[in-house]
Order: structure tokens, then C-alpha cells, then sequence
């Protein structure tokens, strides 16, 4: 389901289910081949409330403006990795939030990457190792300037894939003319 929930309304009372509006499904068991054609309807409708539209006030019987902005998107893991264009959780980088790379045990036939804070002793990567207080983080430019470089016909197909699998992207963000939302920031760990 995509669900919306209102940030105006009391904390207490925001996720009552009468109080949640339902966007859509998108129908299961299999993945969706074009997820984002379940999301443009509602990102034309964000761009226009984002430039505000005109509404009727039923108690001051009078029009008004109305504005309203997506601040955060929550979601599973997968859902979010398709949003955001990410290749995902086994990828060589395959954190939302940081720039951590990943490994993989090529001598033992590994063909999964996964995330240690410190490369073992002896890999092609050294004594490389990650301090969990200070992971270099992804910012908000790097989710539009990347997937704009894997459209630059100027880089070859080879070098597209490298960068690609480098910095973990698939493609632009699916959401991605809503300027309220940061990239970054948006989409926070759901718990």
C-alpha cells in the first residue's frame, strides 16, 4: 500500500488508521517492472500542491491556498532502494546513508559483497577499515549528480558501469521533482 500520513495532525493521533490516506497499492506477489509509473500520479499531484492550489474552506466558506510537501518517505529496504535508485543491500555499496564499500572473498569463490568495518588481513584492500562515528556520509548532490553521470553520453558504456557499481546507483531517484525532499535525510531507517 502507499499510505500518506499527516504531519499536521497530533502525534497521538496521526497513525490512526482513520487518520492515514491510501494512494494506491501496488499489487503483488512479483515486483512491479516499472515501479515508478505506481508513483508519478502521485509526484504530479506533490508538484502541484507544492505551487499551491486552490481549495474551498467548508466552515469560512471561502477559498484558499493550499500547499503541502513530502518530508520523509518510509518504507522496507527494497521498496527504499527502488525509490531512491540504489542498487541494494549486496551491493559493493550498498548503505542509503553512507559511502561504505563493501568486500567480497574472491579467493573462496564469494560472489556476495558484505560490509565489514575492517577489511581482513591480506585482501586487495589492505588494512583498510571504517570508524562507525565517521562513515563518510552521502549528501544530497550525490543522489543527483551520479545518476546524471550514467546518462552522460559522453562516458562509455564500460565506464557507466563502473561508476554504477562503484557508488551503488541504478538510476536517478523515482521522486525526483520534489524539492522538498533530501535525499540524504528523507528516508530514515524504518523501526
Amino acid at each position: 500500500p502507499l499510505v500518506l500520513q499527516n504531519l499536521n495532525l497530533p502525534p497521538e493521533i496521526r497513525s490512526l488508521l482513520h487518520n492515514l490516506i491510501c494512494i494506491g497499492v501496488i499489487p503483488g506477489p512479483s515486483q512491479p517492472k516499472d515501479f515508478k509509473s505506481f508513483l508519478y500520479p502521485f509526484e504530479e499531484e506533490l508538484v502541484l500542491l507544492a505551487q499551491g492550489l486552490e481549495t474551498y474552506n467548508a466552515l469560512d466558506n471561502q477559498l484558499f491556498h493550499l500547499y503541502a510537501y513530502l518530508l520523509l518517505f518510509l518504507g522496507d529496504i527494497l521498496a527504499v532502494e527502488k525509490v531512491l535508485g540504489l542498487k541494494g543491500h549486496n551491493g559493493f555499496s550498498p548503505c542509503r546513508n553512507c559511502k561504505i564499500k563493501g568486500f567480497r572473498n574472491k579467493s573462496g569463490g564469494g560472489t556476495v559483497y558484505y560490509t565489514p568495518l575492517q577489511f581482513p588481513q591480506g585482501s586487495e584492500k589492505g588494512n583498510k577499515s571504517w570508524y562507525p562515528e565517521d562513515l563518510p556520509m552521502r549528501i544530497h548532490s550525490d543522489f543527483i549528480t551520479i545518476p546524471a553521470q550514467l546518462l552522460d553520453p559522453d562516458i562509455s558504456a564500460a565506464d557507466k558501469k563502473r561508476l554504477a557499481q562503484y557508488h551503488g546507483f541504478r538510476h536517478a531517484p523515482l521522486i525526483s521533482r520534489v524539492s522538498s525532499l533530501d535525499y540524504s535525510l528523507s528516508f530514515p531507517w524504518d523501526g
